[in-house]
């Protein structure tokens, strides 16, 4: 087929786009794009022959088609069509059935019940990357052109330089993991956007913890629809523009996005990228190769990654790019700026890591830190020593008051939780003793044993003489909270209480995390919430038992550092007689705002989920004599 007639037609007709505009019979789908399904948001999309497809990750939820009679047909896969909620929505309807639609929509998504596989990988990656309005601005995805061409001769010479190191590389003694062959041409490419300069890009999304192949090979992957979109990006441009601009009519698509005026940009994005080390070495071996067969003025490929916000990824490193003139699209990218621009003028360094972790400590208390990682037993997380360690602002925050004066500490947390207590203590990365949760066989993990810990505890007296914990939480640029792992498990076999709420409080010992596998006790947060509230339905009275389980998401850390509370109580460990648990948080960090908010409805009670704002722990340590450290941390953290 010749590239003129390449096609792209996407664009709904004038009728189907009167169903989807406000007022519309199918109005209610475009409210979807801020709608979430088993955790994830939804992502809708304009479709060939008016259809709209509605996505939840990589699976689509729902086909909605325009038929020339004026009906509208909705279906699904049969995975969905045989569920209970689908019942009323799938089936052809008549436009004079408009509140009726809208109401069935609700149903359906409100039952529905998606595979958490289904959400987890490459489908968490490609939710997430719909999201952005930096460094580009995503319009579709599952991009497609309407015909076939041959493979460039230029991909082809690609594949055979790339051929020849593959077989090169797998001849190295040691090598674990031979290399894979080049793989065969793709048709679709994960999503089509705009950047501000008006240009195409051609986005390669790739979950990291993948197999290795695909992953390394996604550069290669992404020379091949380099080459076809450039060489017809002239017979669509106009079709894309035209859906562009429905889009942004109809309010699908987040932000103004610029005219495609430009040429071709492509990006190979991950989630997080937790690539191996040999993995991140072929994968460099492959862009380098690819990017010498690129079409005239086609720009490098890049790599980018999506931790906290995007963040362009280095060739040769794990670490995202300190360009210190990318403008800030987000709290995160903003704060590391701030935090550059701040370092720099230190000691001259704009690199976002410090050589040693307790550089990153507040001068004057570096010692005191060495002390508490010993004294504590403290695991330093793997990335200790970045500017925007959640771990060191910990840290950073409360070290004055490990040994210094803490009357105004108590004064602040008193009024936090509305209970007057006197602080006497400050741990960091407490782990409760194992028996509490019955996550590890003794009082400490192993190496390698994952346990909860409470990022900063505070003991203390209540005015009656009682014994309590307030355990808090501290985030610094973090968007989220941890995701239950149990849900996505080979060894989960019971997937029907992760995937109903209902199913899960009628039965919480059925949960996965109960006894998970090769584990050889039982966990103990429902046991713990059953004597605590009388039942696991009565902790969280504001879940929906219309969703998946509360806890499959960002609700999971929240539930462990809560049940630790409650086992406190319980157990009488330390002879605490009342516990909370706390978020403190930087004042402008607006993820953990926004994930705090959902667990304070969640457990119904405002009171139990108190919060405390980082610049009021500033101001207590400024009360209390601590100026230089108070300056510091205003300085260094903008707070």
């Amino acid at each position: 087929m010749s590239k003129d007639t390449y096609l792209y037609e996407r664009d709904p007709s004038p009728e189907f786009s009167g169903f989807l505009a406000p007022g519309g019979f199918l109005a209610p789908l475009i409210d979807l794009k801020d709608r979430k399904v088993a955790g994830v948001n939804l992502d809708v999309h304009l479709r060939a022959n008016d259809e709209v497809h509605v996505y939840c990750g990589l699976t689509r939820l729902m086909n909605v088609r325009r038929n020339k009679n004026g009906t509208v047909r909705v279906s699904a896969h049969r995975t969905f069509s045989r569920q209970a909620s689908a019942k009323e929505l799938l089936r052809t309807w008549k436009m004079s059935e408009f509140e009726g639609f809208g109401k069935a929509l609700d149903t359906y998504l409100r039952g529905v019940r998606v595979d958490p596989r289904h959400m987890a990988g490459e489908g968490e990656v490609q939710s997430m990357w719909a999201r952005v309005t930096e460094p580009w601005i995503p319009f579709d995805r599952e991009a497609v052109l309407g015909g076939q061409a041959k493979e460039h001769e230029r991909v082809e010479a690609a594949r055979t330089a790339l051929e020849d190191i593959a077989t090169s590389q797998g001849k190295l003694s040691g090598q674990r993991d031979r290399w894979s062959m080049p793989p065969s041409k793709g048709r679709e490419i994960d999503q089509l956007a705009v950047d501000p300069e008006g240009r195409l890009v051609l986005l390669e999304l790739k979950d990291a913890k993948a197999g290795n192949a695909p992953v390394y090979y996604a550069p290669f992957q992404l020379l091949k629809y380099v080459w076809d979109w450039y060489e017809t990006l002239e017979c669509v441009r106009g079709q894309l523009q035209d859906l562009i601009d429905t889009r942004m009519e109809l309010g699908l698509t987040s932000g103004t996005i610029p005219r495609l005026t430009g040429g071709i940009r492509a990006a190979v994005c991950f989630g997080i990228d937790s690539r191996t080390d040999e993995v991140r070495r072929r994968y460099d071996l492959v862009l380098e190769e690819v990017n010498k067969h690129l079409p005239p003025g086609v720009p490098r490929i890049e790599t980018w990654a999506l931790e906290c916000r995007p963040e362009p990824v280095r060739l040769g490193s794990g670490e995202a790019s300190s360009d210190p003139h990318r403008r800030p699209s987000s709290f995160a990218e903003s704060l590391q700026k701030h935090l550059e621009d701040w370092r720099a003028g230190m000691d001259g360094s704009r690199d976002r890591t410090w050589p040693v972790w307790t550089d990153g400590i507040c001068p004057g208390y570096r010692e005191l830190a060495r002390e508490v990682v010993r004294d504590d037993e403290v695991r330093l997380h793997t990335y200790a020593n970045h500017l925007r360690s959640s771990q060191i602002f910990a840290f950073n925050l409360f070290l004055p008051f490990r040994e210094g004066e803490k009357s105004k500490l108590s004064d602040l947390v008193s009024e936090t939780i509305d209970t007057g207590l006197s602080i006497e203590e400050v741990r960091f990365e407490w782990v409760p003793p194992g028996a509490l949760l019955g996550e590890i066989a003794g009082d400490l993990p192993s190496p390698g044993e994952p346990a909860t810990a409470v990022d900063v505890a505070l003991w203390g007296q209540l005015a009656d003489g009682g014994r309590a914990a307030v355990l808090l939480e501290v985030k610094l640029s973090e968007t989220d909270f941890t995701h239950c792992n149990g849900r996505t498990s080979p060894g989960n076999r019971r997937t029907d209480v992760c995937d109903s709420a209902a199913a899960f409080f009628d039965d919480p010992v059925a949960c996965y995390l109960r006894r998970p596998r090769r584990s050889r006790r039982d966990r103990r947060y429902w046991e713990i919430f059953e004597q605590s509230y009388g039942s696991v339905r009565a902790a969280f009275p504001g879940a929906d038992l219309g969703g998946q389980c509360p806890f499959a998401f960002s609700m999971q850390q929240p539930m462990r550092n809560l049940a630790v509370a409650r086992g406190l109580e319980l157990d009488g460990e330390g002879g605490v007689d009342k516990a909370w648990f706390a978020l403190c948080s930087h004042d402008d960090n607006p993820d953990a705002a926004w994930h705090w908010k959902d667990w304070n409805r969640l457990l119904g009670d405002q009171t139990m989920a108190p919060s405390l704002p980082a610049s009021e722990v500033v101001r207590a340590g400024e009360a209390s004599g601590f100026g230089e450290w108070a300056a510091c941390m205003r300085e260094r953290y903008r707070l």
